[in-house]
């Protein structure tokens, strides 16, 4: 038998006792380009971002609105109940204003004329005076006729100039050109 090292081609060749017996314990699996310890592998079934992905920062808007949704405990008359922040800071703004406190008053208008519905009723046309129909339907019946004017106008740009009795066919077909 010849000597593995004393041969060149048997030395290189994965077959060789040595390369075996170098990469691992076990001696059956060579460690190289692509091929790492068992040891060192991705085990199964196992995270390799346990914590996985951090949150991202809420905005500014969002830890608002949060927060005002957010269930307060409050008691009153001896019961609890839970009420949104939201409410128990317009029932405390409310409050404010009634003791007469200026800021929380001018506060208070502007949130009413903002955000509270109109409890007005739709105007009922025939409520009028008869003089005030009268103008009503006057200023209805010129917007009527300068849309129907603009109409025409749009409809004699499209088709082109009218074509008279006394005019041949060819004239007005040279006309539109």
């Amino acid at each position: 038998m010849s000597d593995p090292k004393s041969n060149p081609q048997n030395a290189d060749s994965p077959d060789s006792e040595d390369d075996a017996d170098a990469g691992t314990p076990e001696g059956d699996y060579a460690v190289g380009y692509r091929r790492p310890p068992k040891e060192s592998r991705f085990k199964p079934l196992v995270s390799g971002n346990p914590r996985g992905r951090p949150k991202a920062p809420k905005s500014a808007g969002k830890s608002l609105k949060d927060a005002m949704t957010r269930y307060i405990t409050v008691v009153e008359n001896g019961k609890k109940r839970k009420v949104r922040a939201q409410e128990l800071i317009m029932q405390s703004l409310v409050k404010d204003a009634a003791r007469g406190k200026p800021h929380a008053v001018k506060l208070l208008f502007s949130l009413a004329d903002r955000y509270a519905q109109n409890d007005e009723q739709d105007i009922d046309p025939l409520s009028f005076a008869a003089d005030d129909r009268a103008v009503i339907d006057n200023y209805v019946a010129s917007i009527q006729g300068e849309s129907d004017s603009h109409a025409d106008a749009e409809r004699q740009d499209a088709t082109g100039p009218e074509r008279t009795d006394d005019q041949p066919a060819d004239v007005a077909k040279q006309r539109r050109g």
